[in-house]
């Protein structure tokens, strides 16, 4: 089978979404199912290598603003001369952000099936958290009252108001399933009208020698709480930064080392000041390749403390697949990968006391924290790696292409 894949993205840096298209776009090729990528940016890029055509829109931070009437006259043409010269079976659509108008017009004059995969909310939340800012969780839809809500979707709104009124006329309807990384995100969206919406977990970037043997090594024996990723207030650092400050009172030589950058590193350092923990915490930034590694060799245990929505927290996935234990929120998708007793720890979100003592416990019992840090191994080898996601993105699309429901009828 062939496939299309259409990948619209911004930013200075790739991600985990371009890190999944790029993998699985390779591993099918590998079993003999031709791939192409559109790739939609708004600078050159040659990270999909032979298997993309890229497309620039001009300027920064289309998303926000009107990058898809503004340099995307030629993104329609291009889409229709891959479809022809490539010859698809199927369609698969990834984000639905930059040139939405263009490639909206494109899908309703296709005939292939279409998939869609939600890595993020975006599709039902303007900014994509689904967290209101009292912390109440929203029950998700872009509608008018998004702009009552105090949600930070600025004078971006309107134009979210239109990218969905699009994508409901002219995508939705020909949408044959909706593939989500994480069941609170499947739910979100069949409840409002998404459907068939299906679970489709994704998988963890797996080094070989991380395959091989873990994590391991005497820097483990420090008591050192990590965090990765970015550094923003749905992140839940605040909470984090107060569960610390509880820790180092029963266990003064405790470190906290946060890796990641994010628009809240100022606030957040200065919260750290205020709370006397400065001195014990590190601020790593952005940790990848031989660095990341080596940050990782560096945790006894890594705290996954977001707010009521996470899509999929892949660095619970990283930690545990290096026997690393986690404590996580019950935030989304870690209920997903972090299982209270088994694999980890799950605490409320939102609760700096909760957070706290399942630190503490982790540290305290390192034989119990050993043995749920295994077992999430053993789990995210079993669960959770590329091949057994291909596998089973493979026979979606063989179940698409057959005529068969995607999910049961009941």
């Amino acid at each position: 089978m062939k496939v299309l894949r259409i990948h619209s993205w911004d930013g200075p840096v790739e991600g985990g979404g371009e890190d999944y298209v790029r993998t699985v776009s390779q591993m099918l090729e590998a079993q003999g199912h031709p791939q192409r990528i559109v790739a939609i940016t708004s600078r050159p890029t040659d990270f999909f290598g032979s298997q993309g055509v890229n497309f620039v829109v001009p300027g920064a931070g289309f998303r926000r603003g009107l990058g898809d009437s503004m340099g995307t006259a030629g993104l329609l043409p291009l889409l229709r001369r891959a479809a022809q010269d490539f010859e698809p079976d199927i369609i698969h659509l990834h984000h639905f952000d930059a040139g939405f108008s263009s490639i909206a017009h494109f899908l309703r004059e296709v005939r292939q099936p279409i998939l869609f995969t939600a890595h993020d909310a975006e599709l039902v939340c303007p900014i994509s958290t689904l967290v209101l800012p009292d912390g109440r969780i929203c029950e998700g839809g872009v509608r008018i009252r998004c702009g009552l809500t105090g949600c930070n979707v600025g004078r971006g709104l309107p134009l979210n108001l239109w990218q969905t009124r699009v994508f409901d006329t002219m995508v939705a309807p020909r949408v044959r399933g909706y593939l989500c990384p994480s069941r609170t995100l499947r739910d979100y969206l069949d409840s409002n009208g998404y459907r068939p919406a299906l679970h489709l977990p994704s998988f963890a970037m797996i080094p070989p020698e991380v395959r091989r043997a873990g994590v391991s090594g005497p820097e483990l024996n420090v008591p050192r709480i990590g965090f990765l990723g970015r550094i923003e207030e749905n992140k839940g650092i605040r909470f984090l930064l107060e569960a610390f400050a509880r820790v180092k009172q029963a266990e003064p030589k405790a470190l906290l080392d946060l890796a990641g950058e994010g628009t809240a590193t100022a606030q957040f350092q200065a919260m750290a000041e205020a709370l006397d923990i400065a001195d014990s915490i590190t601020w790593s930034g952005w940790r990848t390749g031989v660095d990341k590694e080596v940050w990782f060799r560096k945790q006894r245990l890594v705290v996954f403390p977001s707010l009521p929505f996470e899509n999929f927290p892949l660095v619970a996935l990283e930690a545990l697949v290096r026997g690393i234990p986690v404590v996580a929120t019950d935030a989304g998708g870690a209920k997903d990968i972090v299982r209270p007793g088994s694999t980890g720890w799950l605490v409320p979100p939102s609760n700096p006391s909760a957070l706290s003592d399942a630190i503490l416990e982790a540290l305290r019992q390192p034989k119990v924290a050993e043995a749920r840090a295994q077992a999430g191994r053993s789990m995210v080898l079993t669960e959770f790696t590329p091949e057994v996601h291909v596998e089973r993105l493979r026979k979606i699309y063989e179940k698409v292409l057959a005529g068969e429901p995607l999910v049961p009828k009941v």
